[in-house]
């Protein structure tokens, strides 16, 4: 709750860093650069005023926790499925109305939370994962 209207570009910097939060900001956009940030664990953006991902975001490996709860998201990049070590995925709260076939890649996934969004297609192959939850209120 710093009140960055932007990601900042000195983060870039950290590239050891495994946690980062930036909840309740107004972060519009975040820099396709965000994949340099391979260390990183856990990324939390609740709260902010997100639209789309670079692709780039495919690139965070080592990603377990990404919670994008509460932006204005309309689209999510097909590079999702990437993120082979993502145990938790928060999108609710936004305004997806389908989500990728590529996220059955996610092997490591317990956790979709995808309530309140507009009506979302699910992909058939979501049926792969073994999730321990799945929150799909609208």
């Amino acid at each position: 709750n710093c009140g960055l209207n932007y990601f900042p570009s000195e983060i870039l910097k950290l590239p050891s860093l495994t946690h980062l939060a930036l909840r309740r900001n107004n972060i519009t956009s975040l820099l396709k650069d965000i994949g340099f940030l391979s260390d990183l664990v856990y990324l939390n953006l609740r709260l902010n005023k997100l639209t789309k991902l670079p692709a780039s975001i495919g690139l965070l490996s080592n990603l377990k926790y990404l919670n994008l709860s509460s932006n204005n998201l309309i689209e999510f990049p097909k590079s999702i499925g990437n993120l082979g070590s993502l145990k938790e995925l928060n999108l609710s709260n936004n305004k997806l109305k389908n989500i990728p076939s590529s996220i059955g890649n996610l092997n490591s996934l317990e956790v979709l939370n995808i309530k309140a969004n507009f009506w979302i297609q699910l992909p058939d192959n979501i049926k792969k994962l073994e999730l321990e939850s799945l929150d799909i209120i609208s």
